[in-house]
């Protein structure tokens, strides 16, 4: 394994274990909509991002470094386009949707956090598959749970904030995260506020039905057991 700097960024889903029920038709109506709020924040990447895994609730995506502030600007750019991404998506399937089921009916509650990092990662790579390991992805994964009062933000720790150069202090909050098994970590956040649904947003009538019946085949299909991971944009290199 070769030993490389690496940006780490997991882009994850708040409050998808409230969201997601017993009911085992709300529970397939839950991922679906959770899939295509990921694949929203994959299509929204590029290069140099490389969209990892799906993680559940979570897209985890790298980037090899060349140790610029320029690149790690570019990183962080492109995850406040996750933001928008997400936000465009979760209005649609909010605005139209013509599902009573608990979890359809609770979709604008879902919000988006993002965690990025900077350090020396582990290229493993098994069979035709590469991504990072080693420290940098324990630490990230681990403040995934953190002291943060805030559903939606961005998060990113000195390493990433000081090579950075252009985040403000005024702007992001110092803080201290104490993470099992790897210490104190300082970190930096920025809390984001989602848009709610204007009253007076158009709605259609003809996405809503698409809609329901993209989440109902989606259902069938796993009930009867022909379910399949989605396919992601930023994938298709792999």
């Amino acid at each position: 394994m070769e030993l490389q700097n690496a940006f780490i960024v997991l882009a994850d889903i708040s409050g998808y274990t409230k969201f997601v029920k017993q009911h085992r038709f709300n529970v397939v109506h839950a991922e679906q909509i959770i899939s295509e709020l990921l694949e929203s924040v994959a299509d929204a990447s590029e290069s140099p991002l490389i969209l990892n895994e799906i993680e559940g609730d979570a897209a985890n995506f790298y980037a090899l470094s060349d140790g610029s502030p320029e690149m790690a600007q570019g990183v962080i750019a492109q995850v406040e386009r996750f933001f928008d991404a997400f936000q465009t998506a979760l209005n649609k399937i909010a605005r139209n949707n013509l599902c009573p089921c608990d979890s359809c009916s609770r979709a604008a509650e879902l919000k988006l956090k993002a965690i990025l990092h900077h350090g020396e990662v582990a290229m493993r790579k098994v069979q035709r598959f590469e991504g990072p390991a080693g420290e940098p992805m324990i630490l990230s994964h681990r403040l995934l749970k953190n002291s943060i009062n805030a559903k939606e933000y961005i998060l990113v720790t000195d390493d990433f904030f000081q090579l950075c150069g252009t985040l403000s202090d005024s702007e992001y909050t110092a803080s201290v995260e104490n993470c099992e098994g790897i210490g104190k970590v300082r970190i930096w956040y920025r809390a984001r506020s989602g848009s709610d649904i204007p009253d007076n947003a158009s709605r259609s009538l003809l996405v809503g039905l698409a809609q329901l019946l993209r989440m109902d085949f989606y259902a069938l299909k796993k009930f009867i057991g022909f379910g399949h991971s989605g396919n992601f944009k930023s994938l298709e290199g792999l």
